[in-house]
């Protein structure tokens, strides 16, 4: 077995595959990779949105609902323990389903969550 994927050339293994980077290397881009790629950097974009979107509406946060920064503090991490507990759920679950139901699940609780959290009225309730 070789120790590199040489450019342009499709090395067998010793089970008789080709080599999966050199296939991908090889490969056209199609509208199908588009989605993909599309569908991917929204994903990217819109965790990036939330990330800095809690970062400029925080201080507002506080002045209306008079919270500490302690408090302030625990909703920041919030947000981020749920990013990692999703993201680790989601990765198991794609491996197993694929990734189009984690993701749908996702979505669906990112968008409940997000209307329990239009219509809360204050920090404490």
């Amino acid at each position: 077995m070789t120790d590199a994927y040489p450019t342009g050339s499709r090395q067998k293994t010793e089970h008789g595959s080709s080599e999966l980077p050199t296939a991908l290397d090889d490969s056209a881009f199609t509208k199908r990779h588009g989605v993909i790629y599309g569908t991917a950097l929204a994903g990217h974009f819109l965790d990036g949105f939330v990330i800095n979107t809690t970062g400029v509406v925080l201080p507002g946060v506080i002045a209306t609902d008079h919270i500490t920064s302690k408090q302030a503090g625990y909703l920041s991490s919030a947000l981020f323990l749920g990013m990692l507990v999703g993201a680790a759920i989601a990765g198991i679950v794609s491996d197993r389903l694929g990734r189009k139901f984690p993701l749908a699940v996702c979505l669906l609780i990112f968008a409940g969550f997000s209307v329990l959290a239009a219509l809360s009225w204050s920090y404490r309730r």
